[in-house]
């Protein structure tokens, strides 16, 4: 009998809808590995800690429900998505749009806060500067309308 993966994801039985995937801190990306607390198992996603630390409380309004929540930094996730962006080998689409998702929020972040990106650019770990500075050329475009974002991103090295 083949060794069978234990499932990362989840959703109700028997019904359509929305599928929850499970994703955790951890060195591989993809790899499956056990969390005790949730007694269920998630995909590992490389320095994902690093981007829900600090987080921000917020809301998610769910039908008739409003449920508090904890988002991840906004500069955070210009970072982790910038990174992510150069692991998705094979999965071009996704890493297009991790690049687009990066150059959207960091024009918002530079708009309403222009020091944040160069501060919180100094505060990440070494491979996700790395990353971001190899995306350079690709965002340069996505940014054309953004002078200053651009000029922000610019002024990282």
């Amino acid at each position: 009998m083949p060794n069978q993966t234990p499932s990362t994801s989840c959703k109700l039985p028997g019904r359509e809808g929305l599928r929850v995937d499970l994703l955790a801190p951890g060195a591989i990306l993809g790899d499956t590995i056990q969390v005790p607390e949730l007694e269920w198992h998630a995909q590992a996603i490389p320095h994902y800690g690093y981007m829900l630390d600090d987080s921000q409380k917020g809301a998610m309004l769910a039908g008739g429900h409003c449920i508090p929540i904890m988002l991840p930094r906004t500069e955070r996730m210009i970072w982790h998505k910038l990174y992510a962006s150069t692991q998705r080998t094979g999965a071009a689409d996704k890493a297009e749009k991790d690049i687009v998702q990066a150059a959207t929020l960091a024009a918002v972040l530079v708009d309403q806060d222009g020091a944040s990106l160069s501060d919180s650019f100094r505060d990440a770990p070494a491979a996700l500067q790395s990353a971001a500075l190899s995306r350079l050329p690709r965002i340069t475009p996505l940014l054309g309308a953004h002078p200053e974002t651009l000029d922000a991103f610019r002024s990282l090295h």
